[in-house]
């Protein structure tokens, strides 16, 4: 479910041999889930009300909630509200995932995956000054790009980009016709998003520019900002210390999620589950080949899940249906 384009390099007796791994946790998810799934189903006439167990597809493409959106996902029964959570494990910037600990961010940053088309021109590598190269011109780019970085990082660090893929050329001594950039930029304000993206364009164009090179810009996946509600994240903490789950509520985290295209439609909440740092042995983080995490808090992110959505279908009455979503 949602794996990672990527070899595994965790030393686990399970390892994927397939070249895809589920780096970020997903598959953690899907066994958490399937457990609340399965005590809701055992105590199915007890509950005064509609649990909708949305197992989500495609999440490191932003893609698969807006799919499911769309689909109807929230209708039929209608949904009043949903609750997500997600695994964090390793090195983490804005909390320390402690086993069994509930973070939960007010805001999570929206994100935009860009494609940058470089269009040069093809020569011999014995005549570089016949060509126009690509490869200068991305590198142009990329060295831009991590000077725009800085200017919006030490303005509060509102916007964060980051270049992740970057093709050209097949031969040693051929300069290539064109090339390719792509990357992801993120942020909590709209505001800065708006602004980011018209920098970066600008800076881009610049940059290319310098060596004779012109670019094609695609943003090929964009997200918003999922924003945890108030009232709701209130609740569900009070229900997380009825089990004796510890919480922590942070500001802002860095990452994106495509459970914003839920939270846009209905009331939701959002958290990371924590799944182990390196004081537990767990350094590496999430979308590392060698990323590996402390399994015994499964359980408690089912408790969670069930605690959450049973209390709050008792404390609406018996009348409102809740979504939970992977």
């Amino acid at each position: 479910m949602d794996a990672l384009p990527m070899e595994e390099n965790s030393g686990l007796p399970f390892a994927s041999r397939t070249g895809a791994m589920h780096s970020c946790g997903h598959d953690s998810h899907v066994s958490m889930m399937l457990g609340a799934a399965r005590i809701f189903k055992e105590h199915e006439s007890e509950i005064h009300g509609t649990v909708k167990m949305i197992f989500q597809p495609a999440e490191e493409l932003l893609a698969g909630a807006k799919a499911m959106v769309e689909a109807g996902v929230l209708e039929s029964p209608h949904v009043d509200t949903a609750m997500g959570i997600h695994v964090g494990f390793g090195r983490q910037k804005e909390y320390y995932p402690s086993p069994g600990k509930v973070i939960i961010p007010e805001i999570m940053s929206s994100a935009d995956v860009f494609h940058i088309r470089i269009v040069g021109k093809g020569s011999h590598g014995s005549m570089p000054e016949t060509a126009v190269s690509p490869l200068v011109a991305g590198a142009n780019i990329i060295l831009a790009i991590e000077e725009l970085y800085s200017e919006y990082k030490s303005g509060d660090g509102k916007a964060i980009i980051s270049v992740g893929e970057f093709f050209s050329g097949e031969k040693a001594n051929v300069i290539p016709e064109d090339g390719s950039l792509s990357g992801t930029i993120r942020t909590t304000d709209p505001e800065v998003r708006k602004q980011f993206k018209a920098d970066f364009e600008r800076i881009v164009r610049e940059a290319a520019a310098r060596n004779g090179a012109a670019v094609e810009i695609v943003y090929t996946l964009s997200v918003g900002t999922n924003i945890n509600n108030a009232d709701l994240t209130e609740e569900m903490i009070r229900y997380c210390h009825e089990i004796g789950v510890e919480t922590e509520v942070i500001p802002k985290h860095g990452a994106s999620d495509d459970f914003s295209y839920i939270s846009e439609k209905v009331p939701g909440f959002f958290a990371f589950l924590g799944a182990g740092g390196p004081d537990e042995g767990y350094e590496y983080p999430m979308h590392s080949p060698r990323a590996v995490f402390d399994e015994n808090v499964l359980p408690f992110g089912t408790a969670v899940l069930v605690k959450c959505a049973l209390s709050w279908i008792d404390n609406h009455n018996g009348e409102d249906k809740v979504s939970k979503e992977n």
